[in-house]
């Protein structure tokens, strides 16, 4: 453990349920004991992909971790003390809370769907002034030779297609 007040930062190969988001651990120094905290990136994670955390989510989340041997504190943090001989176990259990917190999110996730979505830009697009400049929902052939459709093009010399991708298609790509 470092002497000094600095955190000791633990990022894992973990991540959190499906959005590849590593699953980290903090540890400070305190008069001779050790908090271990995921300064709150479950909570933080969780509200990144929309979803809301009501007083109930909370209170599931808080009844979860006591299992785990942590709590969740008023900051959002989940939280455990640890001696220097039991730090490397706390540690583990502040990871796999972060886990199994963000597998309760699964059931509250409400992916927007993608042809709702796609209809909402394209109406939205269609009542501006660039209405005129558009293409909607046009057919090419993509580079394989396939014939792909377009949901918007923007027409100039050389047009240019607007995609929309999903968070998880775009992860891979980067």
């Amino acid at each position: 453990m470092p002497s000094n007040r600095q955190d000791l930062e633990n990022y894992q190969s973990f991540t959190y349920c499906d959005d590849g988001e590593h699953v980290g651990a903090f540890i400070r120094e305190v008069n001779g004991r050790y908090l271990v905290s995921d300064r709150c990136d479950a909570l933080m994670n969780m509200e990144a992909r929309g979803i809301s955390l009501t007083k109930k989510r909370l209170d599931e989340i808080r009844q979860l971790l006591l299992k785990e041997g942590a709590e969740l504190n008023a900051r959002g943090e989940i939280i455990a003390w640890a001696t220097e001989k039991d730090v490397g176990a706390i540690t583990s259990n502040i990871i796999r809370a972060g886990i199994l917190a963000s597998t309760l999110s699964l059931d509250w996730y409400q992916p927007v769907q993608a042809e709702k979505f796609e209809s909402m830009v394209i109406d939205y697009l269609y009542h501006t002034e660039l209405r005129d400049a558009l293409s909607l929902r046009e057919n090419v052939y993509g580079l394989s030779g396939h014939q792909i459709t377009v949901p918007v093009t923007i027409k100039t010399d050389i047009p240019k297609y607007v995609f929309y991708i999903k968070r998880e298609t775009r992860r891979k790509l980067e």
